[in-house]
Order: C-alpha cells, then structure tokens, then sequence
C-alpha cells in the first residue's frame, strides 16, 4: 500500500458579515443533541433527548482515533466550540490546526 497525502480546501464567499456566528459560535454551528425514538410497552413512541450531541459522539470518536494514530491531524476553520472540537485541540495541540474564517 502506497502512502497518500489527502488535502481537502474548502471555500465559502459571502458578502454578508457573519456576527452573529462570531459572537456565538456554538449556538450557531453545532446541530443539536440527537433523539431516541422507542416503541413504548403501549405501542406509542417514546422520545428522550440524549445528552450528547452529534458533534460530541464525533469528537470523541476522533480522539480515540488520535490516541491511535499520531498521523491523524485535525483542521478547523474557527469552528471549533461548535464542532465540540476543544478537547482534541487541549490534547493534540502539535496536530490541531485552526484557519480561521
């Protein structure tokens, strides 16, 4: 198996200022917390909010993934409080790049 350097770029263009994601990134970039739908014993759905977020089951899944691999960096473009990104860029800071916007 040969070795591959894979590079993604990513480009958006706006005309418009994007305040309000700047002043809360969080809010404005992460998906919310995933639901749990069941069949109760009555037959009727049963729904519950887990605690979690999507972006945090993703998060940890890539630490786990760092902690195995110290060829897996991570690259955000200063999306990191809403892609629950913190704790990677905390324990990997040699391989957590943030481009901005």
């Amino acid at each position: 198996m040969t070795d591959v350097t894979v590079v993604l770029i990513a480009s958006e263009e706006s005309d418009e200022e994007p305040k309000p994601a700047e002043a809360d990134p969080t809010y404005f970039h992460a998906p919310p917390a995933l639901e749990t739908v069941t069949a109760g014993a009555t037959g009727q759905q049963q729904s519950a909010t887990t605690k979690k977020a999507f972006t945090q089951h993703v998060s940890t899944a890539i630490v786990d993934q760092m902690r195995r691999n110290d060829r897996i960096t991570v690259m955000t473009a200063a999306m990191c409080q809403g892609n629950k990104l913190e704790p990677i860029r905390d324990e990997f800071p040699e391989r957590f790049f943030d481009t901005g916007i």
